[in-house]
């Protein structure tokens, strides 16, 4: 749709020929007073529509090669009644840092060295000209001792009308003082919404950097002035400009000494606009680490605002694994604070609420690729306190060892050398096998040794572990570890490997689980299986050097008379039982050879018959029970 000029065309001839404004600024004057808006090609069009060249001062162009020599405005600088009164507008010994906020509660003036009731004196003894005559070269403006202008001293003074006139006159808006403050920033600092609103229709930079570096919107942040804030982003403020320190105004919000709703929908506004989170400032910190150190579990308030910030932060894309500038990780100050709370499985009454917050904010931690490994602030991982102090609890989630389970690096290994295999076989139950076998999967070496030289094996058959209810779970749990290569002669610190601690411990389960150990430990004896990646065999402790040559013998009374020599590297009081077991397993390994054995020969039922009651009686004679099923294949060979 075309539009109207010709209402604007008197003022459009007296802005660019009389005044002789570049045509720059006549569009933002005409654009701030009329909210007229066309490009600067429409403008020149227009004005050759016009018959108008620069240098014209008349309604018709001028003869060609006639100069036309324009009237000489003396410049008029601030009154002699302006100069004597007491204003005190100059920033003088600003220190080098201003705080963000000012904890009397006073004005953001104040640290400037502003009385703004004081301005008001300028209105009387200076502004009352303007809406008459304004004689001052508004392009190039007069400044004072301070630097400031006569639009700096109008917005400070909040005279909106002043400021309207200075502007409808084609006052310069994007003009500094000497403390390096444009207009804009002490209408922001003022906080009034109104005069920034003007200010920025007149073509004000909502970014310009002032004094420290900071920009409108960090002052508006450091007043606490949500309008002005609000205003700023809808303008398209920068929401994530630094300042000298490197601070953005998200660090400025979240630097606030108090959590109010004011402050939080500071926080919230300059979320919504996509600030930047993970920026750090000089000292090291972004925005989130600062989020944390606002969050405090001993806050009795009941506010929820620091816990909202975590979560908000995190869920927004905040980094888990940016450490602080002491190298401290987020996740261990989150765990220092949070007191256990993420952990529960139920409401916990009035602090429902609070606990749900901290089951959502480590499921995030989780998910942004925090490692279940972090130290805690004693240096102890979070997976291994977990197991350690929380899974065996009444009111944990367990939901939470699996998930722990699969994301752990499996070979981290904590400062008592144990790996998270060992402190997941310290507490066995109905749920042990599963995780045991996530981490098997995952890598985890069944025969890492702690500090102690415990092999997670020595951890699952302490003495404690033993009960007719929690033996089906071991007994599960040493059949994944020996299907994943578990040597059960491997010896700790004080020459125990787990054979004799089976033996020692649980001598009424001794032949159950002994045998198991023996039972496997043959297996790979026998069978020298080489490892995938180098091609040799796996190789197994010597602890007791005739059962290596037992489990290789042709014959079963070869067998039998290395087992039962006296052992020399056996200590006394686990030898009986351990030949006794060593016995079993070896016999009923040459029972299941006999199924094979006899095939071909004439008489092989006979033979096979004779051959198993021969060993059926001899550990009979020894007191050695036997698999049952051996003695019903005999009997169907009667």
């Amino acid at each position: 749709m075309a539009k109207d000029w010709e209402p604007l065309h008197d003022e459009i001839r007296e802005l660019y020929h009389v005044k002789d404004k570049p045509l720059a600024e006549v569009m933002r004057i005409v654009k701030g007073k009329h909210g007229f808006v066309a490009s600067e090609r429409s403008y020149r069009t227009q004005l050759l529509k016009w018959g108008y060249s620069k240098h014209s001062t008349q309604k018709s162009p001028r003869p060609y090669g006639k100069k036309l020599v324009a009237p000489v405005r003396r410049v008029q600088g601030f009154s002699s009644s302006m100069a004597s009164a007491n204003i005190p507008v100059s920033l003088p010994g600003i220190p080098t840092e201003v705080p963000a906020f000012d904890p009397n509660g006073g004005h953001m003036m104040h640290h400037f060295g502003m009385q703004t009731n004081s301005m008001m004196h300028l209105a009387d003894t200076q502004f009352s000209d303007f809406d008459h005559d304004l004689p001052l070269d508004l392009v190039q403006p007069v400044k004072d001792h301070s630097g400031k202008t006569l639009l700096h001293l109008a917005v400070i003074d909040q005279n909106k009308g002043q400021v309207q006139t200075l502007l409808h006159a084609g006052g310069a808006v994007n003009v500094k003082d000497y403390a390096a403050n444009d207009p804009l920033h002490y209408a922001v600092m003022a906080a009034d919404p109104a005069i920034v609103d003007l200010l920025v229709r007149f073509g004000a930079d909502i970014n310009a950097k002032g004094q420290l570096g900071r920009s409108p919107l960090h002052m508006a942040v450091s007043v606490t002035s949500g309008p002005v804030v609000d205003a700023l982003i809808k303008a398209g403020a920068e929401v994530s400009s630094q300042d000298d320190k490197g601070d953005t105004p998200l660090h400025l919000a979240l630097a606030h000494p108090s959590s109010t709703d004011q402050v939080q929908g500071l926080v919230k506004s300059l979320l919504q606009a996509r600030a930047d989170l993970n920026i750090a400032n000089a000292a090291g910190f972004t925005p989130f680490h600062k989020a944390l150190q606002l969050y405090s579990s001993s806050d009795t308030s009941g506010e929820l605002f620091p816990l909202e910030n975590v979560l908000s932060f995190l869920t927004l894309g905040s980094s888990a694994i940016e450490p602080f500038p002491d190298g401290v990780l987020p996740l261990t100050i989150y765990l220092q604070k949070s007191a256990d709370s993420w952990r529960y499985k139920v409401a916990r009454f009035s602090r429902s609420r609070r606990d749900e917050m901290h089951r959502r904010i480590m499921t995030q931690f989780l998910d942004a690729d925090a490692s279940p490994t972090t130290p805690m602030s004693s240096g102890e991982p979070i997976a291994h306190y977990y197991f350690r102090k929380l899974h065996g609890l009444w009111d944990t989630d367990r939901k939470w060892a699996e998930r722990l389970c699969n994301l752990a690096n499996p070979g981290h290994v904590a400062s008592n050398g144990n790996t998270l295999l060992h402190e997941v076989l310290t507490q066995v139950d109905k749920g042990s096998d599963r995780l045991t076998d996530q981490l098997l999967r995952n890598g985890a070496d069944p025969n890492r040794q702690n500090n102690a030289g415990q092999t997670p094996m020595h951890i699952l058959l302490t003495p404690t572990r033993y009960s007719a209810r929690t033996l089906p779970f071991i007994e599960n749990a040493v059949t994944k570890l020996l299907a994943s290569g578990a040597d059960p002669w491997v010896r700790d610190v004080t020459d125990t490997c787990v054979l004799y601690e089976a033996i020692r411990n649980a001598p009424k389960f001794t032949m159950t689980i002994s045998r198991l150990l023996l039972k496997a430990d043959l297996r790979c004896r026998q069978h020298h299986e080489p490892n995938s990646e180098t091609g040799t065999a796996t190789a197994r402790s010597q602890a007791w050097p005739e059962w290596d040559r037992a489990v290789r013998a042709e014959e079963l009374v070869e067998a039998i008379e290395l087992i039962f020599r006296q052992p020399t590297s056996i200590p006394g009081d686990v030898a009986k039982d351990l030949q006794d077991s060593a016995y079993a397993v070896v016999a009923e390994k040459f029972l299941e050879d006999a199924r094979a054995k006899f095939i071909g020969m004439d008489d092989e039922a006979q033979e096979r018959r004779r051959y198993i009651a021969n060993i059926l009686r001899d550990s009979r004679t020894r007191s050695i029970s036997l698999d049952m099923q051996y003695y019903d294949d005999l009997l169907q060979l009667c």
